[in-house]
């Protein structure tokens, strides 16, 4: 993590680093002591999650005149889609097959630890990244077409913003047998 981003918004509209200093720190008493400040706060390696992190800041011209405040880092897991099955159907070229999406749920996406992934259906990655225009009923969905590209937002339930996106395919494979009339034919008796 870098913490310093925080640096502007922790000294606010009315100090600055000329007058005042901050520092980080992994524990309250450190940041009330003034001790054990972070070493490397643009690039700190966070030790649980989440974690608390303490900010000192103090008036250069007197350190016994300091505020603490604190913020929390954490880390959330990206959901990362490891396959993406095609899904296919038979069809009588009238295109008014249905697909169920959801086939392609969390498990058969090799998607691990399924219960934390919220899953939403797109007709385009556009769609899928922002996320918009969900397909409605995803348990349900007749395509315009014998071939389909469907985008799944894989996104982590405790934060919408870590997700990822995949495709995959839908296809009508379309076969019909059309009922022939019967055959018969006129012959002399005693013919075969």
């Amino acid at each position: 993590f870098d913490l310093t981003i925080q640096n502007a918004v922790i000294f606010g509209a009315n100090q600055n680093p000329t007058t005042h200093s901050l520092s980080f720190h992994t524990s309250p008493a450190d940041a009330n002591g003034g001790s054990n400040p972070i070493a490397t706060p643009d690039a700190y390696n966070n030790v649980s999650n989440p974690e608390t992190i303490y900010v000192r800041v103090q008036n250069n011209n007197d350190p016994n005149c300091f505020e603490i405040t604190s913020f929390v880092i954490s880390i959330t897991e990206e959901p990362v889609i490891t396959q993406t099955p095609t899904l296919e159907q038979c069809g009588d070229f009238t295109l008014t097959q249905a697909f169920n999406l959801t086939d392609n749920d969390a498990v058969a996406l090799g998607i691990a630890n399924a219960s934390e992934v919220v899953l939403s259906y797109y007709t385009s990655q556009a769609d899928a990244n922002s996320p918009v225009n969900a397909i409605p009923n995803p348990t349900n969905y007749t395509p315009g077409s014998a071939t389909a590209t469907i985008w799944v937002r894989a996104e982590n339930v405790n934060n919408s913003t870590c997700f990822t996106v995949a495709s995959f395919d839908i296809q009508i494979f379309d076969v019909e047998a059309i009922q022939p009339t019967d055959l018969s034919i006129c012959t002399q008796t005693g013919g075969t």
